[in-house]
């Protein structure tokens, strides 16, 4: 289960630290406005705008978070380290195909070498 949210953990944590400065701003401060404590609570909520986003695109974060993990099967010598990656995320063959072409892409990791016939 930890896996489906690691991708998106920093967006949590984003969350959770400006959720306590509103908060905190709020209990703490007399002085401050309705106003300034209404914009506070947007910024602390900003983090979850972004997750609940419509759009299927993966962050430049995770695909990084791939790439090093690629690298590290590749290294210990895996000999499917596509799967490998697949079954670390729970995720298809196909979906960490198509997140290592994005990683290459992104030129997280080197380009493919095409073999001779």
């Amino acid at each position: 289960m930890l896996r489906r949210f690691a991708p998106q953990a920093e967006l949590y944590v984003a969350y959770a630290r400006n959720a306590l400065r509103t908060y905190g701003l709020a209990r703490f401060d007399s002085e401050e406005t309705s106003d300034e404590r209404l914009e506070a609570l947007a910024d602390a909520t900003e983090p979850l705008r972004q997750v609940g986003r419509a759009g299927r695109g993966l962050s430049p974060a995770f695909y990084a978070t791939i790439a090093d993990q690629y690298k590290l099967l590749v290294e210990q010598g895996e000999p499917h380290p596509v799967k490998a990656l697949g079954e670390m995320h729970g995720a298809t063959i196909s979906a960490a195909s198509r997140w290592i072409k994005e990683a290459r892409r992104l030129e997280l990791l080197p380009q493919k070498e095409r073999r001779q016939a």
